[in-house]
């Protein structure tokens, strides 16, 4: 863990040293104690500072979150830094009250997205099921 962690200080902006760290974490943390849990929760906030426009973060962060309305939270921070993740607007989207505001939220990914194929058709799979 300390040369990940001296590699990291080194190189702050390394995705994949931060991913590095996280699967070390989580497999250090498998044991399920809450503040093994907390490091790991910790160790992707601190990535995320750094980089912000990682959408793999973001995912693991949101991954580890139990309540709905907080994952939302989560995702509406997430694709204002990511906004070309179309996992994440996907993701947000499923999490909407109800049909208009799932539009709403497809619409805005459309927007950000226009040539984005996957959009275009969340937002037809969402029409087509009301």
């Amino acid at each position: 863990n300390q040369m990940i962690e001296s590699a990291i200080k080194a190189v702050p902006q390394s995705e994949s040293l931060w991913l590095h760290w996280l699967q070390m974490a989580e497999r250090d943390a498998s044991g399920g104690s809450t503040s093994s849990s907390v490091h790991v929760t910790s160790i992707i906030r601190k990535a995320l500072d750094q980089l912000p426009q990682s959408g793999k973060l973001w995912k693991a962060l949101i991954d580890r979150e139990d309540s709905p309305g907080d994952a939302k939270l989560l995702l509406e921070q997430a694709v204002q830094h990511c906004p070309t993740d179309i996992e994440l607007w996907i993701a947000l989207a499923a999490l909407g009250a109800d049909h208009a505001e799932a539009r709403k939220i497809i619409n805005r990914a459309r927007q950000a997205n226009p040539q984005s194929t996957e959009i275009w058709l969340a937002a037809a799979k969402l029409e087509e099921a009301y």
